[in-house]
């Protein structure tokens, strides 16, 4: 009896379609992640004619389901069946969803951690695990730190959860946050069949590379206007005007309106908190984070070639 049952456990665990392509686009946050997603949205169908399924973050936060629920890899789901729903006629899967790597701002508007997403190899190692035997690409766009906490802020004063500068970025030092210990261990866990990242300074100049990645060299996409920014920033002078508004007992999405009255430009500069010296430190441990990646086995960096 113990062997049959042994058996009938071994057969459950196979998987009943074949083994299938699903690229991960897993953010990070503030890296034109939502620009991406806006031409995926886009040319879904043309995508889907070339043999991929797009999921998005209009598929997965609109059920209120996690990544691994959204793929069928939650304990007690029937995997093959959720992916064969999302393959449709397809042959392989492009999921986007920056939350993969875990959160950047809390529910009430802070930081939610004070290194680099503690959590993403864990999170993301679990996930592959469960899509076994299909093989699982991670695609990452990585981000200068200090310009990262800085584009952060920005957006959580947009969402309406107000906080001075100083009281938001607390004793969180850009100059020790690193992604390459992050992406080290994801790469060592040999749980992924391939890992490739990307600067978001680059963007524009790899921009194409980035989708020949995600959707192979034969992707629909046409041409892009890269000048166009989904999610500006504030400037100096909004950031000003959102403390002011917030003491005169304003509540609600001061930073949205903010954006709107004192928009980026010659005259209200983007809002910039650090110093100099703060600056061009973290610049500097960036570029070394990028070079060691760069030599970590298992991960491709794509860079400008011009």
């Amino acid at each position: 009896m113990q062997a049959c049952r042994t058996e009938m456990a071994l057969l459950g665990e196979q998987s009943l379609l074949e083994p299938i392509d699903i690229v991960l686009h897993a953010g990070a946050h503030k890296t034109a992640t939502t620009h991406l997603q806006q031409l995926f949205y886009q040319y879904a169908d043309k995508i889907q004619s070339r043999g991929t399924s797009f999921v998005g973050p209009r598929h997965l936060r609109r059920a209120g389901q996690s990544l691994k629920a959204a793929l069928g890899a939650a304990p007690g789901q029937d995997r093959d069946a959720v992916l064969s729903q999302r393959l449709g006629d397809a042959r392989g899967l492009l999921v986007s969803e920056e939350n993969a790597l875990g959160m950047i701002i809390a529910p009430d508007g802070q930081l939610a951690h004070k290194r680099l997403y503690p959590t993403a190899p864990h999170r993301l190692t679990t996930l592959a695990k469960g899509l076994k035997p299909h093989r699982l690409h991670l695609a990452v766009g990585l981000r200068n730190p200090a310009d990262l906490l800085v584009s952060a802020y920005a957006q959580a004063l947009m969402a309406g959860n107000y906080r001075s500068w100083e009281d938001f970025i607390g004793d969180v030092d850009p100059v020790a946050m690193e992604w390459s210990g992050i992406l080290e261990r994801l790469a060592q866990s040999g749980h992924f069949a391939s890992i490739v990242v990307w600067r978001y300074e680059d963007y524009h100049a790899v921009f194409h590379d980035v989708v020949a990645h995600l959707l192979g060299p034969d992707h629909p996409i046409g041409p892009v206007n890269l000048n166009r920014k989904s999610h500006e920033g504030l400037s100096g002078a909004a950031v000003d005007a959102c403390a002011r508004w917030y003491a005169d007992g304003h509540r609600g999405r001061l930073g949205t309106v903010a954006r709107e009255d004192f928009p980026i430009s010659d005259s209200t500069p983007r809002f910039s908190p650090w110093s100099d010296t703060v600056q061009d430190t973290v610049a500097q441990g960036y570029a070394d984070d990028m070079a060691r990646l760069e030599t970590i086995p298992g991960i491709t960096v794509l860079k400008p070639t011009r």
